[in-house]
């Protein structure tokens, strides 16, 4: 008994360190996609060649779909909804907890 209830709570453990690992790899994901872009704009900055690429860049933020959505908490049923604030770019869904988050709560590639 005594180690059926020490190997419930290691698998506790378990699950929330994985789920950590699971949201520090979504954040991982969209920081390199922040550092992807900034790399091009610094590269298509660079060269004056390119300035027709500049506002290319610029508009970049143009292409992007924003709007609130309704994300069930657990079951459709039983569970509430949560709002989340919904942005599409670059071919990836991202939920925010609030319009004003700067890191994504959740991160899936479309």
């Amino acid at each position: 008994m005594k180690y059926k209830k020490l190997q419930n709570e290691k698998d506790d453990e378990l699950a929330t360190l994985s789920d950590d690992i699971t949201k520090l790899k979504r954040e991982l994901e969209t920081r390199r996609d922040e550092i992807d872009k900034y790399k091009r704009i610094l590269e298509t900055r660079g060269s004056i060649d390119n300035i027709s690429l500049i506002s290319d860049d610029l508009d970049d933020d143009r292409d992007r779909l924003e709007s609130w959505v309704q994300i069930p908490t657990r079951n459709i049923r039983r569970g509430g909804w949560k709002r989340q604030f919904a942005v599409i770019a670059k071919n990836k869904l991202l939920l925010y907890n609030s319009e004003k988050d700067q890191l994504a709560a959740i991160s899936i590639d479309v």
